[in-house]
């Protein structure tokens, strides 16, 4: 991937919960998180004269972003991008799944990116195409559900079983491996029946790697905010 001289580009994911930054100059680049509600604090922090390409499913952000950088794009499904859209409704197509395929397109033309956050978000990518996807309730937010609108199940804060096969033997397993077994078939159900790799990604992805033993990509917003840097400067 190449880099881009002596003009300062900062690339941001702006998530509900954590905010991620990465800073490239002379051939360099840092990568730096803090949560997002913090977001108007530490902005100030950072050179207003770098480029900034943004990623953001939070619209509080847009206008502190806006009222920092001198020079910034937020991106979306109408830009100059690697990656050819495929959906009905492109002006709802979120950022960070934009970001998610061309960040994808680092270990091949043709993958699924399963993205494990507040929601379970599951796309398809087909020789750099994007197909579209499903959208499940996130793990975290499953329990959380299912504790709000019954009167006896626990929240489950810390999902740890690694054996979703087997029945569980107490309300809490059973709620365990219940949303965890959903969400990993849904997964395998779909990479079954597309034949095709998948990537992990988001705060759950690491814990799914338990039972899907696919790549796992850590910072797949960012490396995707990369990939769509140089297509633009490239341009």
């Amino acid at each position: 991937m190449q880099y881009f001289g002596d003009c300062e580009l900062i690339l941001i994911d702006v998530g509900n919960t954590q905010t991620k930054i990465r800073i490239i100059k002379n051939s360099s680049k840092k990568d730096i998180s803090f949560l997002t509600s913090e977001l108007k604090k530490r902005i100030k922090h950072f050179n207003p004269n770098a480029y900034a390409i943004v990623a953001s499913v939070v619209n509080n952000a847009v206008e502190t972003l806006k009222s920092h950088f001198k020079k910034i794009k937020f991106i979306n499904a109408k830009d100059n991008l690697p990656i050819k859209i495929n959906y009905s409704t492109p002006q709802t197509l979120g950022a960070d799944r934009i970001a998610h395929a061309c960040g994808g397109l680092l270990y091949g033309d043709s993958f699924i990116i399963a993205n494990a956050g507040t929601a379970t978000v599951i796309d398809v990518i087909k020789n750099r195409e994007f197909l579209g996807g499903w959208i499940l309730p996130g793990i975290k937010l499953s329990s959380q559900c299912l504790n709000s609108f019954t009167s006896k199940l626990p929240l489950i804060e810390d999902f740890q079983t690694t054996k979703i096969y087997n029945p569980g033997k107490s309300t809490k397993e059973c709620i365990e491996k219940g949303i965890l077994l959903f969400t990993v078939t849904s997964i395998k159900e779909i990479k079954n029946h597309l034949n095709l790799p998948v990537i992990l990604t988001g705060g759950n992805g690491k814990l799914l790697t338990k039972f899907i033993k696919e790549k796992y990509a850590e910072n797949l917003t960012l490396n995707g905010l990369e990939v769509i840097a140089n297509s633009y400067f490239q341009s």
